[in-house]
């Protein structure tokens, strides 16, 4: 759906521009069965010429938990992938900056939102909200983001989005660094590992954004 909208006249970007094999694997991992589900994630939904390109883009990658980059059309659905590549600390030719995780006013432990399907005869409703006990019971209070949902017709797929994006919060350390060609070939979106002595960090899973 992603490369249907990109390649239309609405965006009309050239096919040969799109790297195909990542839209296929995204897709394969969107058709996956998933907790009863037939397909993990799907799109569901209309958009309009008026509607800006880029806000409806992140709403459709956001109904796959994905990614998309706009320099480079490199996409990925939201599906754990385990590391592709080793990088260590000798692989960086030049500065590193860390930040240890989001700040105490981005931090969330629960999501509320709206969406539309056939559950709510198709009219914009709030769901159910999304809260993990776990990380409400450390934070000591209810602390709730807003994410709608217009591509998302299913009440449990987007629980388990509300879900997956209350995790993926919660997993902030990031570093950011100049390496060396070894690190080239890497796209966003895949997972490598990091090893540092200066971090104490040995083989430690990153996602690159």
């Amino acid at each position: 759906a992603v490369m249907d909208y990109l390649t239309s006249p609405l965006c009309a970007v050239p096919m040969a521009d799109l790297p195909a094999a990542q839209f296929i694997a995204a897709a394969n991992v969107c058709d996956e069965a998933f907790e009863g589900l037939p397909q993990r994630y799907t799109i569901n939904g209309t958009v309009s010429s008026d509607q800006a390109q880029s806000t409806v883009l992140e709403a459709m990658v956001q109904a796959m938990a994905g990614g998309l980059v706009a320099t480079t059309w490199d996409v990925h659905a939201g599906k754990y992938i385990a590391p592709v590549a080793a990088l260590d600390q000798s692989d960086i030719v030049g500065g590193l900056q860390v930040t240890p995780g989001v700040s105490d006013a981005s931090v969330f432990n629960g999501v509320k939102g709206r969406y539309i399907g056939p559950e709510n005869n198709f009219v914009q409703t709030d769901f159910k909200p999304y809260q993990n006990t776990t990380y409400r019971e450390s934070d000591g209070r209810d602390l709730y983001t807003n994410i709608d949902f217009p591509f998302t017709e299913s009440l449990q797929r987007v629980t388990n989005l509300a879900r997956i994006f209350t995790e993926d919060q919660r997993n902030g350390f990031t570093i950011k660094a100049e390496f060396s060609l070894k690190a080239w070939p890497r796209k966003v979106g895949e997972r490598i590992t990091f090893t540092s002595a200066l971090l104490g960090q040995s083989a430690k899973v990153y996602r690159i954004t």
